[in-house]
């Protein structure tokens, strides 16, 4: 499984971002960006951040309960509880460091593999809608595990119903099974014309 170096299509053209500060009127403060600094700012958008912060909404809430529920949910539902503290300088900002845990998640043998917009949700803390499921393992049961995959090369067929082998799909996460196949890919579910 390969994770893609770059967020743009392999055909993209770097130049367009390279050259873009190159007139008369811009070049005096050197604002142009390098062919080697595009390349690390394209691979530091395709890695996972290493914390992940919270606004409070103030208003509302206080910061110091925000962050008591906080450490007692990662108490009571980790096995390593990450560092969870309030910004220095911004008050109403909660920091959680990432865990520099191994990737050492257990795979499933049956896999649902989603679309390229779902599988960003998905890491953005959304659940699985039927809409960016391309495809799910045949025999797989409601309440049962699986291993979410993404199709980043954009050609898994919708309906899939076995391992879909392609090296550029991305292992996302695992999740439990809510819906069967024929709920997901039944043409009766289709919106009237």
């Amino acid at each position: 499984m390969v994770y893609p170096n770059s967020p743009f299509k392999t055909t993209f053209n770097n130049k367009l971002i390279t050259n873009l500060f190159l007139d008369d009127s811009v070049t005096k403060t050197k604002t142009s960006v390098s062919n080697e600094e595009l390349l690390k700012i394209q691979q530091w958008l395709c890695s996972a951040p290493k914390i992940t912060s919270i606004r409070v909404n103030t208003i509302k809430t206080n910061t110091a309960k925000v962050l008591k529920v906080l450490k007692t949910y990662f108490a009571e539902n980790c096995n390593d509880t990450p560092n969870v503290y309030i910004h220095p300088s911004f008050t109403n900002v909660i920091i959680i460091d990432s865990l520099n845990c191994p990737a050492g998640f257990k795979k499933f043998d049956k896999e649902i593999i989603v679309d390229t917009d779902c599988a960003a949700a998905i890491l953005r803390g959304a659940h699985i809608f039927a809409p960016g499921v391309l495809g799910m393992v045949s025999g797989c049961q409601i309440n049962e595990n699986v291993s979410i995959y993404a199709d980043v090369a954009k050609k898994c067929k919708k309906g899939l119903q076995k391992i879909y082998e392609d090296d550029f799909k991305i292992f996302i996460g695992n999740g439990i099974v809510k819906m069967q196949r024929h709920q997901l890919f039944a043409t009766d579910n289709i919106a009237p014309r």
